[in-house]
């Protein structure tokens, strides 16, 4: 019985350090897509957006952005996660009429 337990015991170890790993790719993931939204956001800086916020519906020129963990940009004065953007609109925005 003796040579079965050690070989469970190395068995649920190495699922262990499956599982380890698994967390650790998941992660970095998740931080490669943070940077990635925070470029996004950035680059979207001067382009006319539709944002949609739950019942808030706003549309307009992204004036400024963060590239935190959460990026954000701003529009109107006011800030919106990147994730409510909608739509970006290519080219340079127009000027309100």
């Amino acid at each position: 019985p003796a040579p079965m337990e050690d070989t469970q015991f190395v068995a649920q170890m190495a699922q262990f350090t499956s599982l380890e790993q698994m967390t650790n790719v998941s992660q970095s993931f998740e931080k490669l897509n943070n940077l990635l939204s925070g470029s996004e956001a950035v680059n979207a800086v001067g382009k006319q957006v539709n944002i949609e916020d739950g019942s808030i519906k706003v549309s307009g020129v992204i004036t400024a952005a963060t590239r935190g963990e959460i990026p954000q940009v701003q529009v109107d004065g006011k800030w919106y996660d990147w994730s409510t953007v909608k739509t970006v609109y290519i080219g340079e925005a127009q000027a309100n009429r």
